[in-house]
């Protein structure tokens, strides 16, 4: 249609003529009118007209400058509405996103949502509106600029931004109960706001449901409060996202907004929110790998709540302290940090937070090498996260008890762990999802079915690196080099290992570092290159007794005694398996305890 208006004398690329095209919103008549202002402007090409319809306000003028019949043809819609029709009409085309529901359409309308049920339905009637799904309805872009046009030409700025400002109180009070339903944690910046009567969700289910249809009108609307001066209503919205975005691992969007968000307390000279917005980014920053700034983060936060006499906020900051002091390898100043959180939860009759912490104490403990000690920690932390019903806290808290199950060589419990996790929670967000691929994957891994090990490291990896999840992304690619090194392909095993080491000096991950330089020592022992291997397992050595786990020490031990053995020293050989051989044991760790006395047995 496009190019018949154009002439057949006026070739264009049919990329511009796609753009023309979707920018006329498909609308027939607009495709012509275009066209035929194209046709009389020999120095026009559809690239130039493409840019000109995409200029921020331009469409109508542009279709119009060519013939008024398109706007004529909405006038003639437009009055066919009431009064009240086509104020809702000027209204919603004042929305902040690019669609809407029910209830966002009553805000913004000031109508009771039955009444707002009744104004969609007749712009629907009048081909005024759209609904591309059930339930959701969104305005042509030359119909929305058309409305705001309306809009500005007959009522006052004040009316306007009033009606604006409905949409983003409703879009602050919406996201906090929906933050507060999935995340259940005790901390509520909002909780002077009231929640949003009727509220349009009012279980967990579906207020996950909410929060990812609206999610690119909530962003819309973070950008708009900061654009005006909303401090409040931005730093909450922030606040309110934390959560979602976490669960999703949109941490590059989260770091913005939480930056963003410290910065607004701060003008607001709030210190209680200060404080939660610092920890908001320190998790982010922890998530992505970031550690010396997410703990500059928990500190800061740490010391406000202390200034505050927050004993719930205190623990907050504790307990997240543990968990980047854990990463970065200061085992038992984790353990203080998070058992300090602990006594504040009992004392608060926090029982969410108690599971929380419990289950961190219980993989400190197990980096530590106090296993049976995790176990019973975690086992408290399931059994309170059963009794409250909290699905995300008991997901997790199955899969890290899985992972103990694993390192302690019971294959088949692990598996019921990491089943139970998946009947808990079935639809999981991207991070978690990957996660508990992964944990199946190394069950595939133990039982020696590599290729459905091979795609699920896989997959998880793809995950971890759209998502900026650096750990995981190191440990996923040890994983895959242990897979292949099970498979004989000693290359492609030393690949990935060297390529988690050099992640993990880059930021700086001590235990990752170590893991690696052990399983890089094992592939080169096995390919004969002994001072090489040599030099990989001293160095993991070195590393191991800095961050203090027992386990990869015991596990460099064992090859270092393997390594002494093919060099001919029997006597080091035995002195490094013993070593080993008391961790293991002492530790309860079988299949471990089992390969280093045949090892000691056959010298």
């Amino acid at each position: 249609l496009l190019e018949r208006a154009i002439g057949p004398d006026r070739a264009s690329p049919p990329g511009d003529v796609a753009e023309v095209v979707a920018l006329c919103g498909h609308l027939p008549l607009a495709i012509q009118l275009v066209g035929n202002r194209l046709r009389h402007r020999r120095a026009w090409t559809s690239a130039v007209l493409a840019r000109r319809l995409a200029a921020r306000n331009r469409r109508l003028a542009e279709i119009r400058a060519a013939d008024r019949e398109i706007t004529a043809a909405f006038d003639l819609s437009y009055r066919g509405l009431g009064p009240r029709a086509r104020r809702g009409f000027r209204r919603l085309g004042l929305h902040l996103g690019a669609d809407f529901a029910l209830h966002g359409a009553a805000a913004i309308t000031g109508e009771h949502p039955a009444d707002a049920d009744r104004l969609i339905e007749e712009l629907l009637d009048h081909h005024l509106l759209t609904e591309p799904t059930e339930g959701r309805y969104r305005f042509h872009g030359l119909v929305r600029d058309y409305a705001r046009q309306r809009a500005a030409g007959e009522d006052s700025e004040s009316v306007r931004r009033d009606a604006v400002w409905c949409q983003l109180d409703h879009a602050v009070s919406a996201a906090l109960l929906a933050d507060r339903l999935l995340q259940a944690h005790g901390r509520d910046l909002g909780r002077d706001v009231p929640p949003p009567d009727p509220a349009p969700f009012t279980t967990a289910a579906e207020a996950d449901a909410w929060m990812t249809a609206e999610y690119h009108n909530l962003l819309a609307a973070v950008e708009y409060a900061d654009s005006v001066g909303a401090l409040r209503h931005m730093a909450l919205l922030a606040h309110a996202l934390a959560g979602y975005l976490d669960a999703g691992g949109h941490w590059d969007r989260a770091d913005v907004l939480h930056r963003r968000a410290v910065e607004a307390w701060r003008e607001l000279g709030d210190a209680a929110g200060e404080a939660q917005a610092l920890l908001d980014l320190g998790g982010v920053r922890f998530r992505t790998g970031q550690y010396g700034e997410a703990l500059d983060h928990a500190r800061a936060s740490l010391e406000i709540y202390r200034s505050l006499g927050d004993a719930r906020g205190k623990a907050d900051a504790l307990d997240h302290r543990g968990l980047i002091l854990w990463q970065r390898s200061r085992y038992r100043d984790a353990l203080a940090s998070s058992r300090d959180a602990l006594a504040i939860r009992r004392s608060l009759g926090d029982r969410r937070g108690e599971a929380r912490v419990l289950d961190h104490i219980a993989i400190f403990l197990e980096f530590v090498g106090r296993y049976q000690e995790a176990a019973d920690s975690r086992s408290a932390a399931l059994e309170i996260y059963a009794s409250i019903d909290d699905p995300l806290g008991l997901l997790m808290s199955l899969n890290n008890q899985g992972d103990l199950m694993l390192r302690l060589g019971r294959v088949d419990a692990a598996r019921g762990y990491y089943e139970d996790a998946s009947r808990v929670m079935p639809e999981m967000g991207r991070q978690h999802e990957a996660i508990w691929r992964n944990n199946m994957a190394r069950i595939h891994l133990h039982t020696g079915q590599y290729d459905e090990a091979l795609t699920g490291f896989r997959y998880a990896l793809l995950t971890y690196r759209q998502i900026g999840d650096k750990r995981n992304e190191i440990e996923t690619l040890i994983e895959i080099g242990a897979t292949y090194f099970r498979m004989g392909q000693h290359g492609e095993a030393l690949i990935h290992f060297e390529q988690a080491l050099a992640f993990s000096r880059r930021i700086s991950e001590v235990f990752e570092q170590t893991k690696a330089l052990r399983r890089i020592g094992e592939v080169l022992l096995a390919d004969e290159r002994l001072a090489d291997a040599d030099e990989a397992f001293r160095e993991g050595l070195k590393l191991a007794d800095v961050t203090g786990e027992p386990y990869e020490r015991a596990k460099v031990q064992e090859g270092l005694g393997r390594l002494h053995l093919r060099k001919g020293s029997r006597y080091n050989a035995r002195r490094w398996w013993r070593q080993a051989l008391r961790f293991f044991e002492r530790a309860g760790m079988r299949p471990e305890s089992e390969t280093v006395r045949d090892l000691l047995d056959a010298l």
